[in-house]
This record gives structure tokens, sequence and C-alpha cells, in this order.
């Protein structure tokens, strides 16, 4: 392990989520590195660093969820939970069921939890808790950023060219 590592509990994101049973697809594939600081014995601050902002736009049972990762996100994990989370907001739309928010959030935490022998992970944000996903909705390996789409005029900002109005 390198020494970014050092305090990690393996040597990738989805094993590290994996031992705190969560998800190992939370976070994007697109990481240029990450770190651990342990907090308490059960409980770490993971910190990555993506190659850049990254959108992951997926749906499931008729709900839409765009998720926007800045460049530098953190979490801290303990079994079952993230707390403290940095650099992630999610766009819910769709067939989401009352009460549960939909529109753009940011997300604070999260937690799992089981019901009838099944876990679900639950996202927390600053306008409430999400509806309750699956852990069979959640792929094992950490999905691709959405490609970034063509630059298409007017949307591109180019530099002043007087021949273009004329």
């Amino acid at each position: 392990m390198s020494s970014t590592h050092a305090q990690c509990p393996a040597a990738s994101i989805p094993e590290i989520l994996n031992l705190y049973d969560l998800p190992p697809s939370i976070f994007p594939s697109n990481v240029q590195s990450f770190s651990c600081d342990l907090i308490t014995e059960n409980a770490l601050m993971l910190s990555i660093n993506l190659k850049g902002d990254c959108v992951v736009t997926r749906e499931l049972f008729g709900v839409k969820n765009k998720l926007t990762c800045k460049q530098k996100i953190s979490a801290i994990l303990s079994y079952r939970q993230l707390a403290d989370v940095e650099g992630v907001t999610v766009d819910l739309s769709g067939n989401i069921p009352l009460p549960f928010p939909h529109g753009l959030m940011t997300i604070t935490g999260g937690k799992v939890y089981e019901f009838l022998g099944s876990k679900y992970l639950e996202f927390i944000s600053n306008r409430g808790n999400s509806p309750p996903f699956p852990f069979f909705a959640f792929p094992p390996n950490p999905p691709k950023c959405d490609p970034t789409p063509p630059c298409v005029l007017p949307g591109c900002l180019l530099p002043f060219n007087p021949l273009l109005v004329a």
C-alpha cells in the first residue's frame, strides 16, 4: 500500500465501502487518488480526489437521479453509515413517492438498514432523507462519469469574434 493508503483498511474504495457494509458503487470510478484518516477505532475519514467534476445519471423504478461529485469529495465512514459528506449533490426526479424530497439536494450522509431480510441505503440530505434504495440496485463496480456533451453553440463560451456577428 502506498503512504496515502497507509491508514486505509483496503486497497480500493469499493473494498473499503464493503468493509463498512456500504454499497461498493456509491462513488464514481474516475478516482485520481484517495486517502484515509482514522477518526476512531470504528470510523474513518475517506477523502477522494477525482480527475475532475463528475456527473452520473441513473434511473431505478422510475426514479431518475443525477449525482454530481466535485473533484474533491469526502465522508466519514462507520459501520453502515456515511456522515459529514462533502462535495456531493443529487437531483432526484420522476416517480418519487411522498414524503420523500425531490429536486436538487446536497448529500450530507447515509445509513443502511435491513427490512424483511434485504438491505437498503437511505441518503440524508439538506432537504430530508431519500427513498430507500435496495442494495441490489447498486452495481458491484463504481459507475463511470457521464460523457461530457460536445460543445454546441450558443452554449459554448468562445472569445468574441466580430466576423461571426456580421
